[in-house]
């Protein structure tokens, strides 16, 4: 007779009056194994780029989870930008954290200051576009019109002079009148994040062969940015010595890939 080797469970019940039955189930097998913990990894990199403002921003929330004598900042005061470390010893956990202070992308699509010319058509069409920046919408309109039929006639004048020493200069002069205004007013940012401003803008003619450019220029603006500059990195030096009153801050040169490494 063969012997029987397992094992007998036994089931003790208190108290049982008979009314229900009870169900015992005896499962067989071996237990589930333990789910391996997952694998440590690497702390994200944390290199953050933006407006001006980032660095102050950044700290405004956070100054207070780092060491304020692992921290500095880099300003650049000519490349409009400042750069913050966070845990500069700390290969793993360090922070780099980029502000700049950028033109506006409409500021730029206008081409203010930038020399390069526009067909007078596609200025109008610019112009159709972004009528919302105009300080008179009936200006932008009438301005419109006239680029559509835009007419210029071009004058030239050659003026030779002999200096006493025989030598001869030679000048050579256009003049341009055209069916345009000398300038319009816009009120848009000048930089990134900032609010709107109004600005005149005067327009300008060059002749290339055959052809007519108009260029846009605008002293006022350019003043307001050489003003503000100094402005904005001072306002934002002070943010930051607000939330890390220790910190180190260096007046020198960022270079935009040591922030993004």
């Amino acid at each position: 007779m063969e012997e029987n080797n397992e094992k007998v469970v036994s089931v003790n019940i208190e108290n049982y009056t008979g009314e229900k039955p009870i169900e015992v189930i005896v499962r067989k097998g071996e237990a589930a194994k333990a789910v391996d913990p997952l694998p440590l990894q690497e702390p994200l990199e944390c290199n953050l780029v933006g407006t001006i403002e980032t660095p102050a921003n950044w700290l405004e929330k956070r100054a207070g989870n780092f060491d304020d004598k692992a921290m500095y900042a880099v300003v650049d005061r000519e490349g409009l930008m400042i750069g913050l470390v966070v845990n500069e010893t700390d290969k793993r956990n360090k922070r780099t954290i980029l502000g700049k202070a950028e033109l506006s992308e409409v500021f730029r699509d206008f081409r203010i200051n930038d020399g390069e010319g526009w067909e007078p058509s596609k200025l109008g069409q610019f112009i159709r576009m972004h009528r919302s920046f105009f300080e008179d919408k009936s200006q932008a309109a009438e301005l419109v019109a006239k680029l559509k039929k835009f007419t210029a006639s071009v004058k030239s004048k050659l003026d030779k002079s002999q200096d006493r020493n025989g030598s001869m200069q030679v000048a050579y002069q256009q003049e341009v009148d055209s069916n345009l205004p000398t300038d319009f007013k816009v009120n848009l940012p000048i930089f990134k994040g900032k609010e709107k401003q109004l600005i005149q803008v005067e327009i300008d003619h060059y002749v290339q062969g055959a052809d007519c450019y108009l260029q846009l220029f605008s002293p006022e603006a350019m003043d307001i940015i050489e003003n503000m500059t100094d402005r904005i990195l001072n306002a934002e030096i002070e943010r930051i010595r607000e939330y890390v009153p220790g910190i180190v801050i260096i007046e020198g040169s960022v270079t935009e890939n040591v922030f993004n490494d």
